[in-house]
């Protein structure tokens, strides 16, 4: 909202700023040499107990872990309900269901962002001593809880509960932001494993690009409580697979 009271072209000029920093930091960080140091100690460490498997078996052997199955699950709910449905729907809410300007839409998008970045650290480091699980189940529950907000709030049309809702959703991605990638790496042992990695990064792509698409339909259809439903009811299964996950910082911490 700050930035569009400049020019509403400054978010563009603002958004290839941020997109020219982390280019610079990835150049740095994902150097050759860089790489190919990283590599040659992983390969130093592994055992002929260990294989370096790489492809369909490998995402196989990862699917068979419920572990894995939650992180891409979470994943999947995180891109279709953050990325996705709120990104998308959040300002035609704003106009449509509250009645009001963009403004208004600017300023829950700022309290989501703050919520996210003071939470964020205490929830990694929630992630890495009390466990992986934990920080998932408070991320995905707060998801489901600030969705069902958003329901509810299609029919009282309060600013307040907006912003509520906003937050809470903005307290789950904190929580959702680290916690399913460790996931991850704890399921791979330190192996190498790209298309795990990938298949896991790709749900949440997924999630992003058919998240409008049946967030529109649903709205056009049904309305905003339909659209938000669909988030609400992904998001629970989500739940229901972080419920039944094994927890994976033990075995991590033992493998290292």
């Amino acid at each position: 909202a700050l930035v569009l009271s400049f020019s509403i072209r400054a978010p563009f000029f603002f958004y290839s700023l941020t997109l020219a920093i982390a280019m610079v930091v990835g150049l740095y960080f994902l150097h050759p040499k860089r790489i190919a140091q990283l590599e040659e100690g992983v390969e130093e460490q592994e055992t002929p107990d260990q294989p370096d498997r790489t492809g369909w078996p490998e995402l196989k052997a990862a699917l068979g872990n419920a572990a894995y199955r939650a992180a891409i699950g979470v994943n999947l709910a995180t891109g279709l309900a953050t990325f996705g449905l709120r990104s998308a729907l959040v300002p035609l809410f704003v106009i449509e269901g509250l009645h009001a300007g963009p403004g208004l839409s600017g300023a829950a998008f700022l309290v989501a962002a703050a919520a996210q970045a003071v939470l964020l650290l205490p929830a990694g480091r929630m992630a890495d001593t009390r466990g992986r699980k934990p920080a998932m189940l408070i991320g995905t529950t707060a998801t489901v809880l600030g969705l069902v907000t958003l329901v509810i709030d299609n029919g009282l049309s309060s600013d307040v509960l907006f912003f509520v809702a906003m937050s809470i959703l903005g307290m789950g991605s904190a929580f959702l932001g680290s916690a399913p990638s460790a996931v991850v790496g704890d399921v791979m042992g330190g192996r190498k494993g790209g298309i795990v990695i990938a298949a896991y990064q790709m749900v949440s792509d997924l999630g992003a690009v058919i998240g409008p698409l049946l967030g529109g339909l649903l709205l056009d259809l049904y309305g905003f409580t339909w659209a938000f439903g669909l988030g609400v009811a992904v998001s629970a299964i989500a739940l229901v697979l972080v419920l039944t996950m094994p927890e994976t910082l033990r075995t991590a911490r033992q493998v290292g």
